[in-house]
């Protein structure tokens, strides 16, 4: 019954992995602010994701040590209370350097805790609670004479859906153009440059030469690698490791073109005989 209900929150975290708008606390850290949720009935507690990086402290190290293999970065699933300024761990779930589940572990931190000044907890709480209180105080107001169609909005990005992670995934929403306040041939010009990057850190496995990889992968402003997952396996473990290998030696990537406006990219590369990719989408 543990490995059904495992394998379901894999599923769970796996399908918001791709919906979600992970907004930039700091370079290792990052909150998911489309995944912010009401909780209980006092209407002040909001439940959220984050998607913290390995920083090399100590909870990484005693992790690594303990299972015996790379830790790349946890998912962790808080609690906060807007009112009382209180929060609680619900769940940490934690990955390897493959992208796979090391550990779920739900009694990390039980219970609430105030949260101290000036600390991380505190960054979090200013977030999630200023999101939710926008959100809560929109207006909207009724046109019975005509029918006014919802605009969507722009943080609205490309999102997939997939369940078997062998399985191609779907694509549920169009690509969006880029910022316009970056010429084609900048963006042209990124690409080529991080093409070349990855392809010499690209050791290419000795086999059938008509395999081929696509690998979806975010880039924050700055040049940081925030998700990489396939998008459709070769159907060779050792050949879709090896080009995400190649993805994961680059970082850190260049930042974004300076006109860029936008928090990051989505980039999908397929490795063949060659490397070749373009941009999904900017967030």
């Amino acid at each position: 019954m543990k490995k059904i209900l495992i394998s379901v929150v894999v599923v769970a975290i796996g399908l918001c992995a791709y919906a979600a708008n992970w907004q930039k606390i700091n370079d290792k850290i990052y909150l998911d602010v489309s995944g912010i949720m009401r909780t209980g009935q006092s209407g002040s507690v909001y439940s959220f994701w984050t998607k913290e990086l390995n920083d090399g402290g100590n909870d990484f190290v005693i992790a690594e040590m303990k299972y015996s293999q790379k830790v790349w970065y946890d998912l962790v699933h808080y609690s906060i209370d807007c009112s009382s300024r209180k929060f609680k761990i619900e769940e940490v779930l934690m990955y390897g350097l493959n992208n796979n589940l090391i550990t779920d572990d739900s009694t990390a931190l039980s219970g609430w805790h105030s949260i101290p000044p000036q600390s991380i907890a505190e960054d979090y709480l200013e977030l999630v609670c200023k999101v939710k209180s926008n959100t809560n105080n929109e207006k909207v107001e009724s046109h019975p004479a005509k029918t006014v169609e919802a605009k969507p909005k722009t943080s609205d990005k490309l999102s997939f859906t997939e369940i078997d992670p062998n399985a191609p995934a779907i694509r549920t929403e169009q690509p969006k153009p880029v910022a316009k306040t970056v010429s084609p041939a900048e963006l042209d010009n990124y690409m080529k440059n991080l093409q070349k990057k990855i392809s010499s850190n690209w050791v290419r496995p000795d086999v059938d030469k008509s395999l081929k990889v696509s690998l979806v992968f975010s880039i924050a402003k700055e040049g940081t690698l925030v998700t990489l997952s396939e998008f459709r396996t070769s159907g060779n473990k050792e050949f879709d490791n090896a080009a995400s290998e190649a993805i994961k030696k680059s970082v850190p990537f260049e930042p974004l073109p300076s006109g860029m406006q936008d928090k990051g990219i989505d980039v999908q590369l397929t490795f063949g005989e060659t490397i070749k990719g373009y941009v999904l989408t900017s967030k």
